[in-house]
């Protein structure tokens, strides 16, 4: 009885190691999936930092918020359970991913050109492998969208985009599948119809 004692007071060490190392994990896992809310991910951020660098004063962050897949497939989960509107349901389903973040400048804003901002965030973002559809500025107005180069898709519709207004800033991406929006009866039937038809119909 004593040669098997030994084993079995190594088979208990290394469970217990083993059941501290996953409780260790998800613990991490866990922290660190809270703490993801309240960053933005990589590609809003190198949208912020490109306008941040070329603009007077100084940034401070209000709020940023980062809901990814995990988060939006739980609702879309939970949504399930509920009875909704099929307008409500096709945009819950449509949503995988989003993020904000709102900051505001701590100094008066003084009227500039944006012209430089706009080329510099080209060239970052498209290093990025992406590639600008909207850019508007005008006084202390600037508007600009992102989308990617490649990869997008009826399932994959993804876009960042960055608005400041004086000495606030708004920077944040989006990502959906526009399958149960397409999917809706009234949409498929503005889809089915003449472009024409459709276009006058449009109020």
């Amino acid at each position: 009885m004593e040669t098997y004692s030994k084993p079995r007071q190594q088979g208990g060490v290394r469970l217990g190691l083993l059941i501290f190392l996953v409780f260790t994990a998800c613990l991490l896992a866990g922290a660190l999936g809270v703490a993801s809310f309240f960053f933005l991910g990589a590609d809003a951020r190198a949208l912020r930092n490109g306008f941040m660098a070329s603009s007077e004063g100084r940034w401070h962050q209000r709020i940023a918020v980062n809901v990814g897949g995990m988060t939006t497939g739980l609702v879309r989960l939970g949504a399930g359970f509920f009875k909704t509107p099929q307008e409500v349901q096709a945009g819950i389903e449509a949503v995988r991913s989003a993020e904000v973040g709102i900051y505001k400048r701590s100094e008066a804003p003084v009227t500039r050109g944006y012209g430089s901002t706009l080329v510099a965030m080209d060239k970052k973002m498209r290093k990025r492998g992406w590639e600008r559809v909207v850019g508007v500025f005008k006084d202390n107005d600037f508007v600009a969208v992102y989308v990617p180069n490649k990869g997008l898709s009826e399932e994959r519709i993804q876009c960042c985009f960055l608005v400041s207004h004086d000495d606030e800033l708004v920077v944040g991406s989006a990502r959906c599948n526009l399958g149960p929006i397409l999917r809706l009866p009234e949409v498929r039937k503005v889809l089915d119809q003449p472009w024409s038809q459709a276009m006058a119909e449009v109020p």
